[in-house]
């Protein structure tokens, strides 16, 4: 992870819920890593035209909630879901999807992405999310190289989380 975010453990903690919709933007098996990104519905940030009408702001769409997997061997998902539930696996969870599709590292965790559902999932060494105030078109801070880009494009909680 870049040294210009304050990473912030979540292992025990992850059950992020979120209404947003979610697009795998980035699969990249030679560095074994995949970003997933939500964008907020542009009904729900609303301007107001000439005529006092509501309109949705293109501009300002509202923050993107950027997922990054590190160490990812497999993703099973569609290009695009509405809502997410980023978990861990339960052992069961686990031992079902061994069941599927064969035995695991125990260094790899199965990170589920929608509620109530097995079918969605990424197999990875650890996830790191945050949530920023960009265009739904930009960069990830997450994965960028570029220094000078993550040093403007901070959190907006002042950490990136992670879990393992």
């Amino acid at each position: 992870m870049p040294e210009e975010f304050v990473v912030e453990q979540r292992r025990d903690e992850l059950d992020l819920r979120d209404d947003r919709h979610f697009y795998l933007i980035k699969f990249e098996p030679g560095h074994s890593s995949a970003l997933i990104r939500g964008i907020p519905d542009p009904s729900e940030n609303m301007d107001l035209d000439e005529e006092g009408d509501e309109t949705p702001d293109d501009e300002h769409p509202g923050p993107v909630l950027d997922v990054f997997f590190a160490g990812v061997s497999r993703v099973c998902c569609w290009k695009d879901f509405p809502g997410a539930h980023l978990r861990q696996s339960s052992e069961a969870e686990r031992a079902e999807i061994e069941r599927r599709i064969g035995a695991l590292r125990s260094s790899e965790r199965v990170f589920l992405l929608e509620a109530d559902s097995m079918e969605s999932y990424v197999i990875a060494m650890r996830v790191y999310w945050g949530e920023f105030d960009i265009d739904p078109q930009a960069s990830s801070p997450l994965v960028s190289e570029d220094r000078n880009y993550r040093r403007i494009c901070r959190p907006l909680t002042g950490a990136v989380l992670f879990a393992d």
